[in-house]
């Protein structure tokens, strides 16, 4: 999905409340509207539907696992970063370069604990 202008997010944004009306209740105008932005439109029920609601809970779970690791001290998080670190390195050891999974090289998951200790320690100048 393109990135859109706060204006045009507002936009879309009304008339993605119109998609809940019964298209016979709705004007002229308020049809052709929609039916300009449509491709739009389809981007964002296709994102909806796919994404919703995992990403909520991930959030969910973010927030609750950076408030639990945020109770430790920078030392402990170093350490539990190092052991991850380490995990993902040992990887590389076992298994050869071009047998491993191209999600191994992708980001972390928001609500992962790599993800969290690394926002942590960023957070505290640790990194």
């Amino acid at each position: 999905m393109v990135k859109k202008t706060t204006r045009e997010r507002s936009r879309l944004k009304e008339l993605w409340m119109l998609l809940f009306e019964k298209p016979e209740s709705l004007h002229d105008e308020q049809i052709t509207s929609l039916l300009e932005v449509e491709e739009q439109l389809r981007d964002a029920i296709y994102y909806v539907y796919h994404w919703f609601p995992q990403e909520f809970r991930k959030v969910q779970r973010y927030r609750t696992k950076k408030n639990e690791l945020s109770q430790l001290s920078t030392e402990e998080l170093i350490q539990k970063r190092q052991v991850i670190l380490n995990r993902r390195a040992s990887v590389f050891k076992r298994v050869p370069e071009e047998e491993i999974s191209d999600s191994f090289f992708e980001s972390p998951s928001i609500d992962s604990d790599e993800h969290i200790l690394y926002e942590l320690l960023k957070e505290r100048d640790a990194v």
